[in-house]
């Protein structure tokens, strides 16, 4: 009888320690994230005992920390933290470019862009106890589906709606601890609609890049200086500069740089400063911020906010731009005309005390470098927009994507399950290359100049189908396709398709190909090496091709291919190794 009271006694602390665990751990979130709570300051002033502790400063404050796994000496004590960057002055809220800092074990040091309050992507994040680092990048969508954001049909369409296309910040897990529910999508900008070939009038892809910007582009264009960096295994780089005698934007190479300060009249420099900006394409006019990431890293709190910098734009001069083949196989600046339309201007503090005189930097044989790349991914089968967009944004999370770069996700229609043949049959049909024309053309009309191709799985026939070449009734070639056409051909080839002996083809309004990369490319070999690989060999030289004998989705795609035109079922003309009556060449 003695033990029934010891007995309950335990029992009651089991409870007791079940009930503690799920309301610290699962109610007490669910209450914090509920609307309920959150749409009410007071309730989360009175929780954590949130206090300004700076006047006229609202976002340096002090809060009392809840963590009862810190011990019941520490489990109670007070933080600090502070927003720094810019603020919207008619709600108050943090908007713009700015960092938030915590200096509790669990905190957050957060440094990129704000919009009312809320963090949006480019930004970075680090999570100081445990070192988990958050990246948030942007990147672009060309959605040519009629499917959902999320989902897939099975039967895939892309006739019922027009494509339409915006900019979404992916949330990735890059170190530390890779939480489940990373990467997170978020539509920032758009839809805008893509209903007819955009123009230079019309063109809503050149209102999406106009949002397109990267973590780093603001601090390096507003900061003071020349930045060199010699860390890269891959040579010297001056940021927003290529190496004039290779066109790269490394040197390895290279053993000094050779900066000069000279000085000319403001009047001078506002003459070259409206001439330059003309040479600007309208596809690369950025929002101006006032703040700069790398001076939020300078201090930590500070007793009162950052007050607004003044700045100017100094021309860039290079001492020594020398000419370069105008080849797809080589990163190279072609002119000293097209140096000119490269050109990106370069910030510094102004002097308050200087007025007459204004400063001019020259990097002798380092070029400036304005112009501004693109980089297609074509998902695979079974991708919706949702997952497209996640697969790339981690891809450029953990990479170093040149900020010269410009992401872009062509959305077409994918199926699922084992709706394979009809996802392999739209994506050669007319209607899925004109979108794809829709996109390629779009890019030219914003300014772009160069191209990056880029697919995965089954977006290879999307890709490939886009380059295939047309043909007559009778199976003979008669030119490219309407999208190669839109690039310039490889100094080795001519307009008839056949070798040109190395002699350079004259364009004027064509882009360039800088590279295509297939990632274990869903196509037939024989296909592939018969009419596919010359397709694409036309128009660019670096060529990639990444394969995986362990790929089970590529060896059941290679059953289905085999088994399905028993039945009755026939593959696209695009995966044909050759076409009935086509007169194959040497080439």
């Amino acid at each position: 009888t003695r033990a029934y009271p010891l007995l309950a006694m335990l029992i009651l602390l089991e409870v007791g320690a079940f009930l503690a665990f799920m309301a610290y751990y699962k109610l007490g979130p669910r209450i914090v994230q509920s609307n309920w709570f959150r749409n009410k300051p007071g309730r989360v002033q009175r929780v954590w005992n949130i206090k300004s502790i700076v006047v006229n400063d609202a976002w340096t404050m002090t809060y009392r920390g809840h963590n009862p796994t810190r011990g019941s000496l520490s489990c109670q004590l007070d933080y600090s933290c502070k927003y720094e960057g810019d603020v919207d002055p008619t709600t108050g809220l943090p908007d713009g470019l700015g960092r938030w800092i915590d200096d509790a074990w669990e905190g957050e040091m957060l440094t990129g862009y704000w919009k009312q309050g809320s963090p949006i992507a480019p930004f970075s994040s680090w999570d100081v106890g445990n070192d988990d680092a958050v990246v948030a990048v942007r990147a672009a969508y060309f959605k040519a589906t009629d499917d959902a954001f999320s989902k897939n049909k099975f039967h895939p369409t892309n006739d019922q709606n027009p494509p339409e296309c915006g900019v979404a910040g992916v949330e990735c897990s890059v170190s530390g601890s890779f939480y489940k529910h990373l990467p997170h999508v978020t539509l920032i900008e758009g839809p805008y609609v893509v209903e007819m070939m955009p123009t230079q009038q019309h063109n809503p892809v050149r209102e999406v890049l106009s949002h397109l910007i990267h973590a780093g582009e603001a601090s390096e264009e507003d900061d003071d200086g020349v930045h060199i960096r010699a860390s890269d295994v891959r040579g010297v780089q001056v940021l927003g500069h290529v190496y004039a005698p290779t066109g790269r934007f490394h040197s390895p190479d290279a053993t000094s740089v050779h900066v000069e300060v000279e000085w000319g009249s403001p009047e001078e420099e506002r003459g070259n400063e409206s001439k330059e900006v003309d040479h600007l394409p309208q596809s690369v006019q950025f929002k101006t911020v006032r703040l700069s990431a790398r001076s939020l890293q300078k201090s930590l709190f500070m007793p009162k906010p950052c007050s607004e910098p003044t700045s100017k734009y100094v021309a860039v001069e290079v001492e020594d731009s020398s000419e370069g083949e105008n080849s797809n196989g080589e990163d190279e600046v072609d002119n000293a005309e097209s140096a000119a339309q490269m050109y990106r201007p370069a910030r510094i503090g102004q002097n308050p005390t200087e007025k007459m005189k204004k400063a001019s930097l020259r990097v002798h044989n380092w070029v400036p470098c304005r112009y501004k790349e693109a980089l297609i991914f074509f998902p695979g089968y079974n991708s919706c927009m949702e997952a497209s967009l996640q697969n790339l944004g981690q891809f450029l999370a953990m990479t170093k994507l040149s900020r010269h770069v410009w992401p872009i996700v062509f959305v077409w229609p994918g199926s699922k399950n084992v709706g394979y043949p009809y996802a392999s049959k739209i994506s050669a049909t007319d209607i899925n290359q004109q979108n794809v024309l829709k996109l390629v053309h779009g890019l030219k009309e914003a300014g772009i100049k160069r191209i990056h191709l880029l697919s995965h799985s089954m977006g290879v026939q999307t890709l490939l189908g886009a380059f295939s070449d047309k043909y007559d009734d009778d199976g003979n070639s008669i030119g490219r396709s309407d999208v190669s056409k839109e690039f310039a051909l490889d100094p080795d080839f001519d307009e008839a398709g056949g070798p040109n002996e190395g002699k350079r083809q004259q364009y004027t309004n064509r882009m360039t190909c800088r590279s295509i990369t297939l990632l274990n490319p869903d196509f037939p070999v024989r296909a592939f090496v018969d009419r596919g690989f010359l397709s694409i060999r036309r128009v660019c030289q670096t060529i990639t091709v990444v394969g995986d004998r362990n790929d089970r989705a590529l060896g059941w795609s290679s059953f289905i291919n085999g088994v399905a035109p028993h039945f009755g079922y026939e593959e696209p003309q695009v995966l044909w190794p050759t076409i009935s009556g086509a007169k194959r060449t040497k080439w």
